[in-house]
């Protein structure tokens, strides 16, 4: 996604975290109630060879003294109880932890908020461009979940998930940037998961093949005011001074879908990789399901003949998924700046809410 999402993070211990000091959610305005959902938490074997499937962790962001631990100017730690038996340590190589880059809490920050049904929620809230020594300018808030292991099995990697978490894109913010000509021009970007194999920071040996799949939003061509989603698949390039692969090349695939992304309305998003090695490419599934409709939308379907790669095409030796995002909002600061200005400035907030990640689940 060389123009589409320039993703780029630090080497830095797996762990995934969610930034406040917040100890009384505040209550969210402009809201919608979620419809009911039934999740299948767990599945018995299929017929065949199907592996049962195993659930890794949850989080429904509501139990008791869950609040966050201040621990640099970058990096927040979840504290508190969450859905036992999964702990916020619950053995995939580290903890959660809470990614901001640079700038303070007065530029972007996570906070635990009361959703309209009163359930607790996690909000993510861009106010500032607060990257602003790299180029492009930019803002960030992510979750990282680095340094991944298997936790059925911590001596092997993992080497598939299934992840689902609902997420709801705040009515204010995201209509102004659709209302906005200046929006999502060429070099802006809106990233809010991706999923690395391998990374490409650090001098380290994982630094080779790096290769990543974001998934973000984008205008539709010839209908300023509707947004797509889009999912790009990108390889690293080899740098022969360096010895790293440390820039990125054309997309490896790409997918989108004609379907209009809903705002202030909850969607179940869903996502599945399997990284495969030798011949076998690996398989990479995407489908969102608005919860007031109840109609799920398969975005990319990369499985079984349709597979395509989930790792560098020259990576004969794939060693695990080990890093990924599952929570993210990334953002050029053009982005940022076309919410902020008048009339009305607003600040870019998305909302998160029960997130489940699987061991051999698949669609």
């Amino acid at each position: 996604m060389k123009n589409a999402f320039h993703l780029k993070s630090l080497a830095l211990p797996f762990v995934l975290l969610l930034a406040t000091g917040c100890s009384k959610p505040t209550p969210v305005a402009d809201n919608v109630a979620r419809a009911s959902e039934t999740i299948e938490e767990t599945a018995p074997p299929g017929n065949g060879n199907r592996v049962p499937e195993t659930m890794l962790f949850k989080s429904y962001f509501t139990d008791a003294g869950l609040d966050f631990t201040y621990l640099s100017a970058a990096f927040d730690n979840f504290e508190g109880a969450n859905v036992a038996p999964y702990s916020w340590n619950s053995g995939f190589g580290g903890t959660f932890r809470m990614y901001y880059d640079e700038g303070t809490y007065a530029d972007r920050r996570t906070t635990i908020v009361n959703d309209s049904d009163g359930d607790n929620i996690l909000q993510y809230e861009i106010k500032n461009a607060s990257v602003l020594t790299t180029n492009p300018q930019k803002a960030r808030i992510q979750t990282d979940l680095y340094g991944v292991v298997d936790p059925t099995n911590t001596s092997v990697p993992l080497q598939n998930f299934y992840q689902q978490v609902n997420v709801r894109l705040d009515n204010t913010s995201f209509n102004k940037l659709l209302n906005s000509s200046g929006a999502f021009v060429s070099g802006d970007w809106l990233t809010l998961f991706e999923f690395w194999n391998n990374k490409n920071w650090g001098t380290d040996a994982a630094a080779k093949y790096p290769f990543r799949i974001g998934i973000g939003l984008k205008k539709v061509t010839g209908s300023p005011n509707k947004l797509n989603f889009v999912v790009n698949a990108e390889e690293g390039n080899y740098n022969a001074t360096t010895k790293l692969y440390t820039s990125w090349g054309d997309d490896v695939w790409t997918a989108t879908s004609s379907l209009t992304v809903p705002f202030n309305t909850w969607i179940k998003m869903e996502i599945y990789i399997r990284e495969g090695s030798g011949s076998d490419k690996g398989e990479f599934w995407f489908a969102v399901t608005p919860l007031n409709t109840g109609v799920r939308t398969v975005i990319a379907d990369k499985t079984g003949v349709n597979s395509n790669w989930t790792r560098h095409p020259d990576n004969n030796a794939p060693d695990g998924l080990t890093h990924w995002n599952p929570m993210k909002l990334y953002t050029s600061k053009n982005i940022i700046d076309q919410v902020k200005a008048s009339p009305n400035p607003t600040s870019l907030k998305v909302f998160w809410d029960d997130i489940y990640i699987w061991k051999d689940r698949t669609p």
